[in-house]
């Protein structure tokens, strides 16, 4: 009797234990509701060069997405807790414009949407885009924003802005950059007020860069084309050679933004952002600008210059393979971002 005694004294006790240690037990296994969302950010990066794992472990903390999310080279990757529909949401980041250039913006980013039917266990690969940066009188080209599976198979992609170029007293004219666009090609380069060229990546003053199209990245003219999915931008040209307006990298060689190149210190120019933005460039004369192109599925072509009118990068283009798609160009401003609900 006693023994029995002791073994329902044991049994009580345990449960007890059980009961106040289970809490903290179960803090190592998140369960996932057979609904939610999940917003994936720039985790706090800015720049050419996208999130460490620090970064994204400190943005992440105390979301839903703390302990989801593994960090290679910038790109988020996420496995997918259900099989079943997903509604992603994608946005591209905006091109940037001098910090001498209130009066104009750079181009807003594209907002991308669409279901998509995704597998228990499957791992996606997350790129978001970030904001160009601000040189005196011109922007860098935002970044687009990129889901992708394993295999790199995109499903859907948000072109990200151009840069804008100039300002309100300069003799070349001042612009917002391109926006990022629903369509698959990226947008051309512009100069104030129409006088469009020869289409060549490095060609002569009067050109227009091309944007690049089937995944390939904008055409460089004198700042940097953006990066597409494939392939990279064409690289800024210029008089001066060692002053050179890098082009961004396309998302498969790792969606770097453009920088500058060379060794020349007295004139300014700022990064694309991470996902393909093209580095702008300034002319030889401080108040001139040329703004970069976006990143996106294909990138945007880099601004360029007729002689007296300088020219505003052109957005980079979109890619959707969803269903029940929506779509909308010239919306985004600041960084991108992607949402997964189902």
């Amino acid at each position: 009797m006693k023994f029995f005694f002791f073994l329902i004294q044991f049994f009580l006790f345990s449960i007890s234990c059980y009961s106040q240690i289970l809490p903290t037990y179960q803090g190592f296994f998140k369960h996932h509701s057979s609904s939610g969302e999940r917003q994936f950010t720039n985790c706090g990066k800015t720049g050419k060069s996208g999130p460490s794992q620090s970064n994204c472990n400190t943005a992440y903390f105390s979301t839903d997405l703390e302990g989801e999310v593994t960090v290679s080279n910038g790109i988020q990757s996420w496995t997918v807790p259900y099989t079943g529909t997903y509604t992603i949401t994608v946005y591209g980041a905006q091109g940037s414009i001098g910090s001498s250039s209130s009066s104009k913006a750079g181009g807003k980013g594209a907002k991308i949407s669409g279901e998509f039917s995704l597998t228990k266990n499957d791992v996606i690969k997350i790129l978001v885009g970030q904001q160009g940066l601000e040189g005196d009188y011109m922007g860098g080209g935002g970044g687009g924003s990129y889901v992708v599976t394993s295999n790199d198979t995109p499903l859907i992609i948000a072109g990200g802005g151009g840069g804008g170029m100039g300002t309100s007293g300069n003799s070349r004219g001042h612009r917002d950059g391109g926006p990022g666009l629903t369509g698959t090609s990226g947008g051309d380069s512009e100069i104030t007020p129409g006088n469009f060229g020869a289409a060549a990546s490095g060609s002569g003053g009067g050109a227009r860069a091309r944007g690049g199209s089937n995944g390939y990245g904008g055409g460089g003219s004198v700042a940097g084309g953006g990066g597409g999915f494939i392939g990279n931008g064409g690289k800024g040209w210029g008089s001066q050679t060692n002053n050179i307006a890098n082009a961004g990298l396309s998302f498969l060689n790792g969606g770097t933004g453009g920088d500058i190149s060379g060794t020349r210190s007295n004139r300014t120019s700022s990064d694309g952002g991470f996902g393909g933005g093209g580095a702008s460039h300034d002319s030889s004369v401080s108040t001139n600008g040329y703004g970069g192109g976006g990143g996106g599925y294909s990138g945007g072509g880099g601004g360029n210059w007729n002689g007296s009118q300088s020219g505003n990068g052109g957005g980079g283009g979109s890619y959707n393979s969803g269903s029940n798609q929506s779509n909308a160009s010239d919306i985004n401003e600041g960084h991108g971002k992607v949402i997964i609900s189902w």
